[in-house]
């Protein structure tokens, strides 16, 4: 058994960990705005520091003793497990979930400090992505760094806490090689962004001074929470076990394991926002005045929400708009749109920006005066700028910088989490890709091209360029310019069409968002009514569109149709239709196509065969021709009912 001294420190501390970290958790749940990335990392963060503490708890108790407290063996009896092999089993499990969620605790803090630096380094890369891969990476070091940390451990099924195991969270020393890498990674974050800031990076919000004091602060609480079980593991491992010290140094060590949830809890709770919410939650006064949004609402965009991405969307605009004017200027040959060396090309363009601008990025050199910009086949895409009757003058006045100031960056609501930004006339929009993306676009640009040159109304979205931004002290920036389908007209209601019917809904916790989804299109019984001149242009258009994406082994594209009273002004916007008593107006385009069917999106449709079997000929993954006939029937079956509902529709080669 271990002292009492280390005992009341196990089990107070503890206790006081369970309550405030549950206590976290649950206010960061309550509020839609506090779960969003990176905040929401607290919420599972919160969750393994009440875990480890129970655990914690459980193993200073003496886990024998609790299992017999709580006589959980006995229902080990219906097993044929004796009491004895019963209460070894269940003090293994216990070893081990109080060792995943040390672990997952120090990751979970990595990924916390990391965020900050990718976020200073390119504001542009989606929370979700983000998310996923602090999940994911978190998992796997659970996994690994608990098999191994245990396989080590020859007392895994001991039940009795004493001197030798006493601090069983960091033998072999697993958990200090990631405190190690926190250390690294927490005062890397510290620095970078002090230099940021110290060499030019200037942003109007006292919740930035705000937050960055707060992220340096929990940083240094949770290195000094955690130094103690490292240098007891280094004075164990050395041979000085029998110290004098040694005592102590074990004692503090696990004071402050015990303590770390609940002092950075209170941290955590002390943020006005949050602590804003705390009131709110446990107030029953309705007439509460609204709640502010800053610091810890989203701890770390707050920095780059604000003045940091109005920058970075003032130089794509600079980028791109200096790039046609450039194209404009320069002669260009005729009738060589098609030749094959167009469609590979690359022209790396030096946009000059005043040094002023270039401080705003905290980057301070008398060499970076400007940016470079990679522009990709600009001849063909000027040639597709004037086949959809558009100007590259058009173009030079909707991207002219001094017209799209303090633009908003709004970010997809799909899988891919890009963002978009919209010119101030709505002509066009600029979006945010993959390296990928970027890839596959060249790839199908022949083929694009050569389509939109014989089908100048298809229903493909319009593309104008592909581009890589490079911008000192960001990372590059993968961008697209397109047409914007929803030029010049009000929509009432707006629905992105797969075929799909596999969790194809916009309501999430009893909530529609825009934009509806294909469940919802059949729940709201809507259905488009044509003249039947217009239903046979579009069926003729919508197949040769979609036999282009299939051939080209493209799938997982959707159909945005927007449903409004009329056009803005008298000029009709491509891609749109009357309705058939002339009320309505229906715009239609084909979006998101640069998605191919390789490797990775044949895992995803196998795994999703075998989880939902049958059922999976619903969900959105699927090869490249089954998703074009999927598509194409409910397409013409639902929202323009001129089939029969799942008939076998072929498209013809």
């Amino acid at each position: 058994m271990l002292g009492t001294l280390n005992l009341s420190f196990y089990i107070i501390l503890g206790i006081l960990t369970i309550l405030l970290s549950s206590f976290v958790a649950f206010t960061f749940s309550r509020y839609h705005e506090l779960r969003q990335h990176p905040s929401g990392l607290l919420v599972s963060l919160s969750i393994c520091e009440v875990i480890m503490a129970y655990h914690s708890i459980i193993f200073a108790l003496d886990s024998s003793r609790y299992i017999k407290w709580i006589k959980i063996e006995q229902t080990f009896d219906l097993l044929g497990l004796d009491s004895l092999n019963s209460a070894g089993f269940l003090c293994g499990i216990n070893q081990i979930l109080l060792s995943a969620s040390t672990i997952a605790c120090i990751c979970y803090n990595i990924a916390i400090c990391l965020d900050l630096i990718i976020t200073l380094y390119n504001p542009l890369i989606p929370g979700s992505v983000r998310k996923k891969w602090y999940h994911g990476l978190t998992a796997s070091s659970v996994i690994y760094f608990t098999v191994y940390a245990n396989y080590e451990n020859k007392f895994i099924y001991a039940c009795t806490s004493n001197r030798w195991n006493r601090l069983e969270i960091m033998n072999s020393g697993s958990v200090n090689i990631l405190l190690l890498v926190y250390l690294t990674i927490g005062m890397t974050s510290i620095i970078y962004s002090a230099c940021r800031f110290a060499n030019g990076l200037k942003l109007d919000s006292h919740a930035n001074k705000y937050y960055l004091i707060r992220h340096v602060l929990y940083v240094m609480i949770f290195t000094l929470c955690w130094t103690g079980p490292a240098v007891s593991y280094l004075m164990r491992k050395y041979g000085k076990d029998d110290a004098i010290g040694s005592e102590v140094v074990d004692s503090i060590a696990i004071a402050t394991t015990s303590a770390s949830g609940f002092f950075l809890g209170i941290l955590r709770l002390s943020d006005p926002v949050v602590w804003s919410r705390v009131k709110r939650l446990t107030s029953f006064d309705s007439s509460m005045e609204k709640i502010s949004e800053d610091a810890w609402t989203q701890p770390v965009s707050v920095i780059v929400q604000g003045k940091l991405n109005c920058e970075l969307t003032r130089c794509i605009f600079e980028g791109i708009h200096s790039a046609f004017i450039q194209m404009k200027e320069s002669k260009q040959e005729e009738d060589s749109y098609f030749a094959t060396k167009k469609y590979s090309t690359k022209e790396i363009k030096k946009i000059k920006r005043d040094t002023e601008a270039m401080n705003v990025w905290g980057v301070r050199d008398s060499k970076l005066n400007g940016m470079i910009l990679d522009v990709y086949a600009s001849d063909i895409f000027t040639n597709i700028v004037n086949i959809t009757g558009f100007s590259l003058d058009d173009l030079i006045e909707s991207l002219n910088p001094d017209n799209n100031q303090n633009n908003e960056v709004n970010q997809s609501a799909g899988k891919s989490g890009s963002f978009f930004l919209f010119t101030r006339d709505k002509k066009f929009a600029i979006k945010t890709i993959k390296k990928k993306e970027k890839q596959i676009m060249m790839k199908f640009l022949r083929a694009y091209h050569q389509h939109l040159s014989e089908y100048p109304k298809s229903l493909l979205c319009k593309i104008f360029g592909i581009y890589t931004l490079k911008i000192p002290g960001v990372t590059a920036i993968y961008i697209m310019l397109m047409q914007n389908l929803l030029y010049m007209i009000k929509p009432n209601s707006i629905y992105d069409i797969k075929g799909s019917t596999k969790g194809r809904t916009a309501k999430k916790n009893g909530v529609f968002t825009s934009p509806l989804k294909d469940l919802d299109f059949i729940a709201n019984q809507e259905h488009l009514l044509l003249t039947l001149d217009d239903i046979d242009v579009f069926k003729n258009q919508l197949l040769a569109d979609v036999k282009l994406l299939r051939m080209n082994r493209l799938m997982d594209y959707s159909m945005l149709i927007a449903t409004s009273d009329g056009y803005e002004n008298a000029e009709k916007p491509q891609h749109s239709i009357y309705s058939l008593n002339r009320e309505k107006v229906y715009t239609m385009g084909i979006i998101d196509f640069l998605t191919e069917y390789g490797y990775m999106k044949s895992i995803e449709k196998n795994f999703s065969t075998l989880r939902y079997g049958r059922l999976s000929k619903g969900a959105s993954v699927a090869n490249p021709s089954r998703y074009s006939g999927r598509f194409v029937n409910f397409i013409l079956s639902v929202v323009i009912p001129i089939v029969r509902r799942n008939s076998s529709y072929i498209i013809e080669d």
